[in-house]
């Protein structure tokens, strides 16, 4: 990896083994942890160059989360799509969770502030991010098929997430005790939410 970084490699490609030097540093090390310095040393480059591509600690972090939404939207548009809209749903839900596992760092980025100083510069636009707009387009799907009425597509996006993302917050923080029970909890909870708002068509109380 040293070699290809030092040897005229393009941007793109030196950007992208920053961003994997960096993913792997922050797991070990924790956010607080990352030091362009140390990584610099790690990729046998400079901090010079690093700051030239990402202008600095922030903006490695701010290109860290924009490339957790772009993995993200892959994974959602890869998913197995269904004629069942609910089985659909399920599905983007089930990934969801597999990303915020298998990318915990981009995952802490993009919904939490694991690094006070680090300001998303779309923070008010969640809502507009392309996983979140494939969600939304899935939900007006079901409600075309009679399904989560007497509530509008943006809240029983919302309700969902906030037990999906509740679901794999505890879970990423050790609450249960394997895998499997955490897998058994997590669909447990998405068949309550969606039934509740199949049923009740999500009215709160």
């Amino acid at each position: 990896m040293d070699s290809v970084f030092r040897t005229g490699s393009r941007n793109t490609e030196r950007r992208r083994l920053v961003l994997e030097s960096a993913v792997l540093m922050i797991e070990e090390t924790g956010f607080q942890g990352l030091s362009l310095r140390k990584l610099a040393l790690k990729l046998d480059s400079t901090t010079q160059l690093i700051y030239t591509l990402f202008g600095g600690k922030l903006g490695l972090f701010e290109e860290l989360y924009r490339d957790g939404y772009r993995i993200m939207t892959e994974m959602f548009q890869a998913a197995p799509k269904s004629q069942n809209t609910l089985m659909y749903l399920s599905t983007l839900c089930w990934k969801y969770r597999e990303f915020a596992l298998n990318y915990p760092v981009h995952f802490a980025l993009m919904f939490s502030r694991p690094v006070p100083e680090f300001q998303p510069p779309d923070v008010g636009l969640l809502r507009q991010q392309e996983p979140m707009r494939i969600m939304l387009e899935v939900v007006r799907l079901a409600q075309r098929g009679g399904m989560f009425q007497g509530i509008t597509a943006e809240h029983a996006v919302e309700q969902l997430l906030i037990t999906v993302h509740g679901a794999v917050k505890l879970e990423l923080g050790g609450f249960y005790g394997d895998q499997a029970e955490a897998s058994e909890s997590f669909g447990r909870a998405l068949r309550i939410v969606a039934n509740g708002m199949h049923a009740s068509g999500g009215r709160r109380s």
